[in-house]
């Protein structure tokens, strides 16, 4: 009788021990400073959508193509950003009101256009193609051109690099118009 009891008082102890030692990681579970995120710097995705006044269109299309999420992660990407005015104008030249008038795949074709899973400075840019091919499966050309007595670079001969370099946490943007 005297076995059991003395068991059962080392079970008792030994519960109360885990208890106290457990407690603790309990109480940080509703800790209000928890961080979910060790890099506070902005991701590509959040860029577009703190810079609505010029990607408000651009942040639609990513949404409506179901790609925000991955521009919204880390990774290493290139983005040739098309601005409001230069996704308008695509819209119009393809005679379009809106990007409700283009098809799922179509969304989804636009941005595998426009993202290089890879990091793509300027400085790497030499009339031809870029080194990595965008998602779509196909290089994008550059070129250095001479227009209205300005040096422009053009990608594919058409889209105008109109901001370059913009560094995020996850890759590089190139605003392009």
């Amino acid at each position: 009788m005297k076995t059991n009891n003395h068991r059962r008082t080392q079970w008792a102890s030994l519960l109360m021990l885990v208890v106290i030692a457990i407690w603790p990681v309990f109480q940080s579970c509703d800790d209000p400073d928890l961080q979910e995120r060790t890099n506070f710097q902005e991701l590509i995705g959040e860029y577009l959508e703190n810079n609505s006044d010029d990607y408000s269109m651009l942040v639609e299309l990513l949404y409506k193509a179901e790609s925000m999420s991955f521009l919204k992660a880390y990774g290493g990407y290139t983005l040739l950003a098309p601005d409001n005015e230069a996704i308008s104008a695509y819209l119009s030249d393809q005679g379009l009101s809106s990007l409700n008038d283009l098809s799922e795949e179509d969304l989804k074709t636009l941005v595998r256009y426009h993202v290089v899973k890879d990091t793509i400075s300027t400085t790497e840019f030499v009339d031809g193609r870029l080194k990595t091919e965008n998602m779509y499966g196909h290089f994008i050309t550059s070129g250095t051109y001479f227009e209205d007595g300005e040096v422009v670079t053009k990608f594919n001969k058409y889209a105008n690099l109109v901001e370059p370099d913009i560094r995020l946490a996850n890759g590089i943007v190139h605003r392009i118009g």
